[in-house]
């Protein structure tokens, strides 16, 4: 596993991974600070000491390094880092030295504590962590080093006026940087292994930006994703990636224009349309929707209402909230969009999709492929069927949508 950098957060706090921070000064009345530290310290060690020359054996980068230099390489280099984690989950067996806990018993529960008083899940977050604070102070110009700067004293009226009123002088607090902002702001976020290659995209973020998507910013897992939920467009499209033969790996070709009908505003939150338990799609609340022969006209789905309410009521809550909070679009559009999907797909690719999570791979290239053709909450109800049908027209599996 890669290195575990300070954990230093701006201000020169260090970084604890169940999101609480321990002050560099301790305490003389307890002795939680000297736990935590002694920790940061005892993970540290082992990063740099066994887990580095475990790693040198199957990355070359670190090869014939010292641990200290390695661990400095892998912390400067995201995709490095990437690289090492990859290592360690393909060969955690080699890694068995320091996965122990603190009777030398080995652990194989990513959430049990090891002998330095963390869980593997714990440490992970420490790395990433750490590796975003690294990237954000480059990316952002801040040219600070590591650890935390001095904290600027009083000047000599300061000390003046506090004499003369009994008072202690304050410490004058230096300025935050705008990496420290957006650390500050998103570090409770950065939990996971797979967040490293998206370091270099948080860091295009604002601390506003970070706010505004919350704990949502954990379930977007693309590049793409992050960047369309923040609001930004990226300076230039996505290379393709060649085909691997995964089902739904949707293309996307601008439909013809259609006649449009102009939509009267239906705003809907998810509470409209799932059920009690937000587990699926509330098919009662469609209610009228169903049966109103403009969405049937523009859909142009014929199934016989009994077999067709059946079938919807396998859409989960994923493709519900994709549709609803980041389309956008109203009853009679998303009901448009369901009809359309399902005439389209074979049985088992209609499922697949209606059953996907909010992070399963179909979903996500389904979103991908909606985000770009451009379907929204100005689209008419043709037009969220024309949409719907060109990126659902070619699946790369071979199936092909129904005739």
């Amino acid at each position: 596993m890669p290195g575990f950098d300070e954990g230093k957060k701006p201000g020169g706090e260090m970084a604890d991974s169940s999101g609480s921070e321990t002050k560099m000064m301790i305490q003389k009345t307890g002795t939680l600070s000297i736990d935590r530290i002694d920790a940061a310290k005892q993970v540290k060690a082992a990063l740099r000491g066994p887990v580095m020359r475990t790693l040198a054996e199957g990355i070359p980068e670190v090869r014939n390094m010292p641990g200290i230099v390695a661990y400095d390489k892998i912390m400067g280099d995201i995709t490095l880092l990437e690289q090492c984690f990859g290592y360690f989950r393909a060969s955690r067996d080699k890694f068995h030295a320091v996965l122990v806990d603190n009777q030398q018993r080995q652990v194989n529960d990513d959430s049990a504590k090891l002998s330095c008083g963390r869980t593997l899940n714990e440490v992970v977050a420490m790395i990433v962590r750490s590796a975003a604070f690294r990237h954000f102070n480059r990316r952002l110009g801040d040219r600070r080093p590591l650890q935390a700067a001095p904290v600027k004293q009083p000047g000599f009226l300061a000390k003046v006026l506090a004499a003369l009123t009994g008072s202690t002088p304050n410490p004058i607090q230096q300025a935050r940087s705008k990496a420290d902002l957006l650390y500050e702001s998103i570090r409770e976020y950065l939990l996971y292994e797979w967040q490293v290659p998206l370091v270099p995209a948080y860091s295009q973020l604002s601390p506003g930006d970070v706010t505004r998507l919350g704990p949502r910013i954990v379930e977007l897992r693309s590049v793409d994703d992050l960047m369309t939920a923040a609001g930004h467009r990226r300076s230039e499209p996505p290379k393709p990636k060649p085909s691997q033969g995964v089902a739904l790996d949707w293309s996307v070709t601008p439909p013809a224009p259609a006649p449009q009908t102009l939509v009267t505003s239906d705003t809907l939150s998810l509470e409209d349309v799932l059920t009690p338990d937000k587990s699926r799609l509330k098919v009662e609340a469609l209610g009228a929707t169903l049966l109103d022969p403009e969405v049937r006209s523009a859909a142009q789905n014929v199934e016989q209402m009994i077999p067709l309410t059946s079938i919807l009521k396998q859409v989960g809550c994923g493709l519900v909230r994709a549709l609803v909070v980041d389309l956008g679009l109203g009853k009679k559009q998303m009901t448009v969009c369901l009809l359309t999907a399902q005439r389209l797909l074979p049985p088992s690719a209609f499922e697949q999709l209606a059953k996907g999570s909010e992070n399963s791979p179909s979903m996500l290239r389904f979103m991908i492929a909606a985000k770009k053709s451009g379907i929204g909450r100005g689209s008419s109800l043709e037009e969220c069927a024309a949409y719907l049908s060109a990126i659902l027209a070619t699946p790369s599996n071979g199936e092909g949508a129904r005739k």
